[in-house]
């Protein structure tokens, strides 16, 4: 029997979700950005600000994460344990993120940012079966980590309150996930370590307000490390590497 899943109940994709995200944050921010308007155009916020060799902040983010499947063979032979499978997809998991930042000016445009944080991720991998009326399986693993990204932040000329940047790195993944949760994760099926490394690229916009600096960033995670822990399963054996992605909305204060 499967875990209930929420947002398999609820069918929402995840970058539906994180566009919904976006939309709601547009729409609570626009009154208070209206009102800052003149500010943010009449003067110039923190003027000494990017001159500090440190600085900290916290870090909120939401996450859409999927896997990326390399098929062993082993699932294309025939006759073979995978004969009555039309199609395999790997649906998009929805999760969030919380953490710290600490930043160090290196150069004038270029920056070296530590963001430990803890995050939550969902994988699933789906199975569509002949003949079509068949019922679709879906099976599930849920991680809790402890993620420790380095990025370099390469930054535009500021213009009044205004720059971009752009970020990229590495993110090495700690998994810390509950015992009852690894023995729900290898009932499902789908058996995956959640230690992990990541490649990191992104960009965003500084916005100077009078007290404190926003960053909303978007970044994009490609993971380097097979995550399949164990092929001898049913699910496991049709596969010889699954790697890690997602597409994430930080929002930083700092």
């Amino acid at each position: 029997m499967h875990t209930i899943n929420v947002w398999d109940k609820l069918y929402l994709p995840g970058q539906k979700i994180i566009l919904f995200f976006i939309a709601g944050l547009l729409l609570l921010a626009g009154p208070a950005f209206s009102q800052k308007n003149s500010v943010l155009k009449s003067r110039e916020n923190l003027i000494d600000y990017d001159q500090r060799l440190l600085t900290y902040g916290f870090t909120l983010g939401i996450h859409s994460s999927s896997v990326r499947l390399k098929y062993d063979d082993t699932f294309t032979q025939s006759p073979g344990p995978f004969d009555t499978v039309a199609n395999v997809t790997t649906p998009t998991g929805v999760g969030f993120s919380i953490g710290f930042l600490a930043n160090l000016r290196l150069l004038q445009y270029l920056d070296v940012r530590l963001m430990p944080k803890v995050g939550f991720y969902q994988y699933s991998v789906n199975y569509q079966y002949f003949p079509a009326t068949s019922p679709d399986e879906n099976f599930f693993a849920d991680f809790t980590t402890v993620d420790l990204p380095v990025m370099l932040k390469y930054k535009s000329a500021r213009r009044k309150n205004f720059r971009m940047f752009y970020v990229g790195g590495i993110t090495p993944t700690i998994d810390v996930t509950g015992k009852k949760q690894r023995e729900e994760n290898e009932q499902e099926g789908l058996r995956l370590s959640g230690d992990n490394l990541s490649m990191e690229i992104g960009f965003g916009t500084d916005i100077y307000f009078p007290l404190f600096k926003f960053s909303p960033e978007i970044r994009y995670s490609h993971g380097l490390v097979n995550v399949l822990s164990s092929r001898q399963n049913d699910i496991g054996q049709g596969f010889s590497r699954m790697g890690t992605q997602s597409i994430a909305l930080y929002l930083i204060f700092n």
